[in-house]
This record gives structure tokens, sequence and C-alpha cells, in this order.
């Protein structure tokens, strides 16, 4: 119950801080202006904070490629998920979220093992060099930044410039026994599961596995709890 007032309270503080902040107003360079791009999801949907002390709180998600935030609706606006330390999963649509040690990823393969993909966002805009997701080195200097990310509030809408260009960045992940290694090397698997090692890489070279496909990924990591089960 104590994390649950915490997170109550956390709430009813962004609400209130969030009514004394002046509304900034985006000015479009050129370009259409980019709805819900930055989004897991278009729009906000319905979703289930689950704490690990066992408590659910129901309320309106969306994970944020560029902030890398669980940002919550609150009607008037918008603000990231306090006290992540206490959360154990976040389901939203069917897509379980899952925060560790402060980085969020998605499950996409749940078994004795795991696999996981984190993702975000690299933007850049028209005129300037190629910058990293918030919070990352960028090249150029903070005076070509986009707007935006020096002021994360506004990366919280569902809008965006339609001169703001988003590279989508997916980095996967095998978690065994609570220990999560990147996913980097097609070979890691057999690492993850020695006792098919042959079996693992003829499997690779017959259905000509690629480490930049998604599916394929997922395909593979199922075939390997299969024969390992």
């Amino acid at each position: 119950m104590h994390n649950l007032f915490n997170v109550k309270l956390w709430l009813l503080v962004i609400t209130m801080f969030a009514n004394c902040v002046h509304a900034q107003v985006l000015r479009y360079s050129k370009g259409e202006p980019q709805t819900g791009k930055h989004y897991l999801f278009p729009e906000f949907q319905e979703g289930i904070i689950k704490l690990a002390a066992g408590q659910e709180t129901t309320t309106l998600l969306n994970y944020n490629f560029i902030t890398q935030e669980i940002i919550i609706d609150l009607g008037h606006t918008k603000a990231p998920y306090p006290g992540l330390e206490h959360v154990s999963k976040v389901v939203i649509n069917d897509i379980l979220l899952m925060p560790i040690e402060g980085i969020i990823y998605e499950l996409l393969q749940d078994g004795a093992s795991s696999l996981l993909v984190h993702r975000r966002q690299a933007v850049s805009r028209d005129g300037t060099s190629s910058q990293t997701g918030y919070g990352q080195s960028a090249a150029t200097s903070s005076a070509t930044l986009p707007p935006s990310l020096h002021n994360k509030e506004l990366l919280y809408g569902l809008t965006l410039p339609g001169d703001y260009h988003l590279k989508m960045i997916n980095k996967y992940f095998l978690m065994q026994d609570g220990k999560i290694v990147a996913w980097t090397k097609l070979k890691r698997i057999e690492k993850i599961f020695p006792k098919v090692k042959e079996e693992l890489s003829r499997y690779i070279k017959e259905n000509k596995i690629k480490m930049d496909k998604e599916e394929d990924l997922i395909d593979l990591f199922r075939y390997s709890l299969k024969i390992s089960s």
C-alpha cells in the first residue's frame, strides 16, 4: 500500500505542476506535422501498470521512443510515469514492457529464457547533422538541436514538426536466469542453448536468418526454445 500511495502522490504532484506550466506552441518550419510516430501507439491506450508489490493501476499510457519513458495521459497534459523502480511490468494492448535498471524493454518471447528488445528513436532535423536520441551525445552543437530536445515536455505531445526525421533503433537482448546480454550476433544464441548448438547453426543457414529482421530473430528464438525443452 505504501508504494501505491507514493505513486498516487507523484501523479497528484505532476498534475498540480502541469497546471502551472504555460503551453508552448510548436511552429512548423516546413512539412506536415507528424502525429504519433515517436510513440509505440499513435494514440494513448488504456494500460495496466503492475507494481512489484502486487498492486495494479489502470490508466492511459504510451511509450515514447525518443525520451524512452512510459508516458501517462493526465487529460490536460502528458507526463512520464514516476517511480518505475517499483514497477515489474506495463501492459499496453497485449504488449508487455519491462523496466529493468532504468531501461524499458519489450518482451518479444518468454520461456525458460526470454527475448527482449529496447526501442528508441534518433532525431535529426533538416539542415542539421544526424543526432542521437534524447540523453545521448550529439555530433552537432546544442544550438542546432531540435528545440524539443531541450524541452522534454514538448516531446510528450503526440505531434512533432514535419521537418523532424526519426530513425528507429532496435537493440535485441537475451535474458537467462535474470541476466541480460546483448544479442548483436546470431551465434550468441548458441551460448544460451549450448546443447543444441549444431542444430541451431544448421537452422540459421538453412533458413537464411538475418540479424536485422525481427521476425527472423523471433522465429529463431522460438525454435531454440522448442528443441532445447
